[in-house]
Order: C-alpha cells, then sequence, then structure tokens
C-alpha cells in the first residue's frame, strides 16, 4: 500500500508542475492569439503578459491583421535573430489622403531568474 501511495503522490507533484508551464510565443500568428485572458508565453528569460490591442480610425486594422514575430538569440526559440529578446508587431498600417489609422498595443515583460 505505501508503494502505491507513493507513486501517486509523486505522478501527482509532476501534473502540477507540467500544468503551470508557459508556453513559448507563437511566431507569425495573429494577435488574436495573444489576447486570450490570461495568455502568458516566454521567450529566453522573459514572460510577455498582460496583452491588449486597440485600433481606431477610419482605415483600423483589426488583431487579426497583425502579425506577431518573436525576436531574440539564437538558442531562445526566436524566430528573428538579435541580440535583444522582444516581439514584432507587422501590420498594414497605411492610409491614403483623408484617412486615418491608430493602433495602441500594450503588454507587461517580466525577467525570469536565470
Amino acid at each position: 500500500m505505501f508503494k502505491k501511495l507513493s507513486l501517486l503522490i509523486a505522478f501527482g507533484f509532476t501534473a502540477v508542475s507540467t500544468a503551470f508551464a508557459t508556453p513559448a510565443c507563437p511566431d507569425g500568428g495573429s494577435m488574436t492569439a495573444f489576447l486570450a485572458p490570461s495568455y502568458s508565453c516566454q521567450i529566453g528569460d522573459k514572460l510577455f503578459s498582460n496583452f491588449f490591442y486597440t485600433a481606431s480610425g477610419t482605415n483600423q486594422v483589426a488583431a487579426s491583421g497583425v502579425t506577431v514575430d518573436t525576436v531574440g538569440p539564437v538558442g531562445t526559440g526566436a524566430s528573428i535573430p538579435f541580440a535583444d529578446i522582444g516581439l514584432q508587431f507587422n501590420a498594414p498600417w497605411s492610409v491614403s489622403a483623408g484617412q486615418t489609422t491608430d493602433a495602441a498595443i500594450r503588454f507587461t515583460v517580466t525577467v525570469l531568474d536565470g
């Protein structure tokens, strides 16, 4: 009986630690994925969370039209090699005469131990 209990307890701790693992930031996808409630992702030792996006003007770009790419040193999982870790936002933010467009992107970056 003691052996069974020990195995169940060890399995329980493994399941808990796996459930709280932060996923790697998706690359090349839409900003929409980042706007899910309580969403967070990680690149290297940086945790990105609390995403917010809003657009205004006569030529607005919806969150689904914004592509997010990951930036960072080789080995961090980022697709765009660069010395610093971050996110790159790309969208067709452009206007013609008499039009306006504006977008605000906000998020929190936390530096993790390591």
